[in-house]
């Protein structure tokens, strides 16, 4: 869809990136219809360069997110607890590198994520007990697999190394017996420093009258394929991308 913009691009490798990585940093989250995507690629291409990992510019992430039998992980997110987790296994395709990951956001706000470094999507939790057990308070008997989730996502930097952009499309999500299919939206992520006062990503998207937004995931995906699950404090972000998907279908991009 909008690989062809990206042929105009100059581009940066993951090593780079990395290196450059901004340490106090502002982030918003932004969803957008997928029809938008190219041209807004477009018009960044002037201030940013295209982040490139095993010779691909866009990277396919596969994710086996993890939860309790009564969700307590999702359910701590819903209620809004200001102490809660996510545990995934996280396969990036390009470098065909897997990690077992965990987020842990704290009541001031900050995430901070540990991951260590698995050999596929199959590993057992069991074998990596220490670890989940040193940075969560669960332990691998008390999880099992809740979803997948499987999207496309494109890095920008910006050529000062002030702003980072990721554009996820593609997404869908599956429980083994149900898929959603999510491939109608964008959701993007800025990361900027924090003395910078007008982000151009941000400054774009306003053109478009995208709004920030808050937007996990996961948990849009258990409230996707969950029907009895706990879901009003997400019920009018779904209604949102729901307007989306909608639009896509009834108004199709050939």
């Amino acid at each position: 869809m909008p690989e062809s913009v990206l042929e105009d691009y100059q581009t940066v490798s993951l090593e780079e990136v990395m290196r450059a990585s901004l340490a106090e940093r502002m982030e918003r989250k932004y969803i957008f219809p997928a029809r938008l995507l190219p041209e807004i690629l477009f018009l960044l291409k002037e201030d940013f360069d295209l982040m490139v990992a095993g010779n691909q510019a866009v990277q396919l992430y596969e994710s086996v997110y993890f939860d309790t039998p009564a969700l307590s992980t999702y359910l701590a997110h819903h209620n809004g607890a200001g102490d809660r987790y996510k545990i995934r296994l996280r396969k990036y395709h390009s470098t065909s590198a897997c990690f077992l990951e965990i987020k842990h956001r704290i009541v001031t706000g900050k995430v901070i994520k540990k991951r260590v470094e698995i050999p596929d999507l199959a590993a057992d939790l069991a074998s990596y007990s220490e670890f989940l057990c040193h940075n969560s308070p669960y332990h691998p008997e008390e999880l099992e697999e809740k979803i997948r989730s499987y999207y496309y996502r494109i890095t920008l930097v910006n050529k000062v190394l002030e702003e980072r952009a990721t554009f996820d499309y593609g997404l869908f999500f599956t429980n083994g017996t149900e898929k959603k299919d999510f491939s109608p939206l964008v959701i993007a992520e800025f990361k900027f420093s924090k003395e910078l006062r007008r982000p151009s990503c941000q400054n774009l998207l306003r053109g478009f009258h995208i709004r920030s937004t808050s937007i996990s995931k996961y948990c849009t995906g258990i409230a996707s394929l969950y029907p009895d699950v706990r879901k009003n404090r997400f019920k009018q972000k779904l209604r949102k991308i729901n307007r989306i998907i909608l639009t896509h279908y009834e108004n199709p991009v050939s």
